[in-house]
C-alpha cells in the first residue's frame, strides 16, 4: 500500500502546545527556567534538555513557554513559533511501505518553519542494544548538528546520566538546564495558580475563601514533605501536593456535588498512597484541630459563646407545699426591696450628699453628743490617774473588813468592759464611781498616828 504524500507525523501524533487554551499560567514560579530555555533556543545549532526529578514540572516549563508565545511575551526571534509535543512511543515502528516514522518526522521538520519539537522522556531515543539494530538518536544527529531542527527534551537526572551521557555526540548538541524542586512557598503558589484549571476540568469549585484555601494548601504541602512520602513512588513537589488536591475534587465529583468541602480534603488525606500510613495517623488529628471551624460549619454546629450565661432553671415546688409559698404581699415587698437595692447604683448623686448632711447635723445637734465630746478624753485620763494612785497606796487589810465589796466589783467590771461599752455611758459611770471612792473615810490616812507608830518602833 502506497503512502499518502500528504500524511503528516506532526499532525497525526503531535500535540500543539501553542494552540491550547490555558486557563492560567501553567509555569507559575518558573520564570528563571523559562528565561534559560529561551536563551538556549536563541543560540544557533543548540537544543535544550530539561533535567530534574520526576514530578517537579519539566513539561509545565515548556507549556509556560507556549503560553508566553501566545501572549507575545517572548523575544521577536521566537514570536510565531509552534511547539509540538511528540510521544516517543508513537515513533516506534515503520510505515506500511517500510519507511521509518522517525525519518519521516525529521524530513517534515526540515520543511517546516518556526517549529519546536518537544520530546518527553528523550532518553528513550537512545536505546540500541544487541536486540535492536536501530538507534533513533543517530537519525536526529544530522538535523540537530546543522541547526535545521530545534528540539526541547526532558528527562530525569538518573536516566540522563545512565543513557544520554554515554553518547557524547548526542550530548554535545544539547545544552543542559537544571530544574530544581520548588520549595514550600513556591509549591503553595503553584497550587493556588493551578486551582482555576482544576475547577474548569472537573466542573467543581472549591468552597472557601482564598485565605482558607491557602491554609489548606499549606497543610497539604507540609504533609507531603520529603521524608513523609513513600520512597518507591518517587514523586516530588508540586506533583504530590497537586495529586492530593485533585483527589479531593474527585470525591466531590463522585458524590455529584458542585463544591469541594473540608470533608473531601479529609477523605483525600485518608486514602492517599503518596505518604506513609503512620504519617496519615499523625497528621489527621492536626488537620481536624486546625480546621475545626470549617468542620463545625459543614456539620451545622455553631460554637457557643463561653461568656454567654445560662438562664437559671426554675425550682419545682411540690403541690403539697405550694400554698405555703403563695404570699402576694411578701412577694410585692421583696420586689420593692430588690428594686430599691438594684437602683442604688443608678440613683441621683445630688440626693445622697444632702441626706448625709442632714444626718450629720442631727447627730451634732444632740446635747448628749456635745457633752460627750467635751468630757470623754479628760475623764479617761482622770480614771487612769486615780486608778494608778489607788494601786500605789499602802492600805491595811483591817480597813476592808467592814466594807461592801459589791461596789468594787462593779467598778472592776466597768473598767474591763470599757473597750466594748458605749462611749456615752462609760465616762459617767466611771466618774461617779471614782468620786464615791474618793469620799470614803478609808482613804483618809492619819499622819500623826503613823509618826507615833514609827517613834514607838525605834524606841
Amino acid at each position: 500500500m502506497d503512502t499518502d504524500s500528504n500524511f503528516s507525523i506532526l499532525k497525526r501524533y503531535g500535540e500543539n502546545f501553542t494552540s491550547k487554551e490555558y486557563v492560567t499560567n501553567p509555569a507559575i514560579g518558573r520564570e528563571q527556567e523559562i528565561k534559560e530555555l529561551i536563551l538556549v533556543l536563541l543560540t544557533p545549532e543548540k537544543s535544550a534538555i530539561l533535567i530534574g526529578k520526576p514530578g517537579i514540572g519539566k513539561t509545565a516549563i515548556v507549556e509556560g513557554l507556549a503560553y508566553r508565545i501566545q501572549k507575545n511575551d517572548v523575544p521577536e526571534a521566537l514570536q510565531g513559533y509552534t511547539i509540538i509535543n511528540i510521544k516517543t512511543a508513537s515513533l516506534l515502528g515503520t510505515m506500511p511501505d517500510g519507511e521509518s516514522k522517525v525519518q519521516l518526522l525529521i524530513d517534515e521538520l526540515k520543511e517546516e518553519d518556526k517549529v519546536l519539537l518537544f520530546i518527553d522522556e528523550i532518553h528513550m531515543l537512545i536505546g540500541s542494544t544487541k536486540e535492536s539494530a536501530l538507534d533513533f538518536a543517530n537519525i536526529f544527529k544530522e538535523g540537530l548538528g546543522r541547526g535545521k531542527i530545534r528540539v526541547v527534551g526532558a528527562t530525569t537526572t538518573e536516566e540522563y546520566e545512565r543513557y544520554i551521557l554515554r553518547d557524547k555526540a548526542f550530548t554535545r548538541r544539547f545544552q543542559r538546564i537544571e530544574v530544581p524542586e520548588p520549595n514550600r512557598e513556591e509549591t503553595i503558589k503553584i497550587m493556588a495558580g493551578s486551582l482555576p484549571k482544576i475547577e474548569k476540568e472537573t466542573g467543581v469549585r472549591m468552597k472557601y475563601s482564598p485565605y482558607r484555601q491557602e491554609l489548606i494548601f499549606g497543610f497539604l504541602v507540609d504533609m507531603t514533605s520529603e521524608y513523609k512520602r513513600v520512597y518507591e513512588i518517587g514523586s516530588r513537589y508540586p506533583d504530590c501536593s497537586l495529586t492530593l488536591l485533585k483527589s479531593a475534587f474527585s470525591f466531590a465529583v463522585f458524590d455529584n456535588r458542585k463544591q469541594v468541602t473540608i470533608l473531601d480534603v479529609e477523605k483525600a488525606i485518608v486514602n492517599t498512597p503518596l505518604v506513609y500510613p503512620d504519617v496519615i495517623k499523625k497528621e489527621l488529628p492536626k488537620f481536624k484541630e486546625m480546621f475545626k471551624e470549617m468542620y463545625q460549619e459543614e456539620s451545622g454546629e455553631t460554637s457557643k459563646d463561653p461568656l454567654e450565661l445560662e438562664e437559671p432553671k426554675e425550682e419545682l415546688i411540690p403541690d403539697d407545699f405550694q400554698d405555703e409559698f403563695d404570699f402576694p404581699d411578701r412577694k410585692e415587698e421583696s420586689l420593692d426591696l430588690e428594686t430599691s437595692i438594684t437602683a442604688m447604683g443608678t440613683r441621683d448623686t445630688r440626693v445622697a450628699p444632702e441626706r448625709i448632711k442632714l444626718d450629720t447635723e442631727e447627730a451634732l445637734s444632740n446635747p448628749i453628743q456635745e457633752e460627750l465630746e467635751e468630757e470623754v478624753e479628760p475623764e479617761i485620763e482622770t480614771v487612769d490617774l486615780n486608778t494608778e494612785y489607788q494601786a500605789k497606796q499602802m492600805l491595811r487589810p483591817s480597813d476592808f473588813e467592814n466594807q461592801d465589796f459589791r461596789r468594787i466589783d462593779d467598778y472592776q467590771t466597768s473598767i474591763s468592759s470599757m473597750g466594748t461599752r458605749d462611749t456615752r455611758v462609760a465616762p459617767e459611770r466611771i466618774k461617779l464611781d471614782t468620786e464615791e471612792e474618793l469620799k470614803q473615810p478609808i482613804l483618809d490616812i492619819d499622819l500623826d498616828a503613823e509618826e507615833k507608830i514609827e517613834d514607838d518602833f525605834f524606841e
